[in-house]
Order: structure tokens, then sequence, then C-alpha cells
């Protein structure tokens, strides 16, 4: 509980309590202003999963599939740009 796990780390989440209940396999983020989450939200958003977990940072993006957007090296620009301008958005991370 209150840890990540990829198939070659494990770590504490960062303000992880050890009495928190936490299910593998998922991740929740509480948004505290869902209006700013359009202009600096998602940026933020992927930096938390890219220091936390980077395997599940989106590989491919795209409005419809086959999803033509791509994420390398885990530069998000593109991702970001695509977002800014239409927020309808599906993001696929690369499969475990």
């Amino acid at each position: 509980m209150g840890r990540w796990q990829t198939t070659k780390e494990v770590g504490p989440l960062p303000g992880a309590s050890p009495e928190d209940d936490i299910e593998l396999g998922k991740m929740s983020f509480f948004l505290t202003n869902a209006d700013a989450f359009h202009a600096t939200g998602l940026a933020q958003m992927l930096d938390a999963i890219q220091a936390t977990l980077p395997e599940a940072l989106p590989a491919r993006f795209g409005q419809y599939e086959p999803l033509q957007g791509r994420v390398e090296n885990g530069d998000t620009a593109e991702l970001l740009q695509a977002f800014a301008a239409e927020p309808d958005q599906i993001l696929k991370a690369r499969a475990p």
C-alpha cells in the first residue's frame, strides 16, 4: 500500500502514508481546479506520471483509432499541443 511498482522497480508514492489503501494497476488524480486543467493541468499530470510511473506515460494519442500521435523519449510537447487545440484525445500507454 502506498507504493508504485513496475516490472523492474518499486518505490513509495509521494505523500502516501502506509495506511493508504492503494490498488495496484490504477492511478488517480484529484483536480483542485478543474477549470485550469485545460491550460496547465495535463502538463502537470504528465510530469507526475513521468516522475512516478514512467511506464504509464502515454505512448500514442489521437482523436480516433488508429492513434497517429506519438510520445517519444518522454517528449509530450506534441500531445500538449494537440490537447490545447482539441481536448478530446485518446491516450494509450505501452502494453505492460
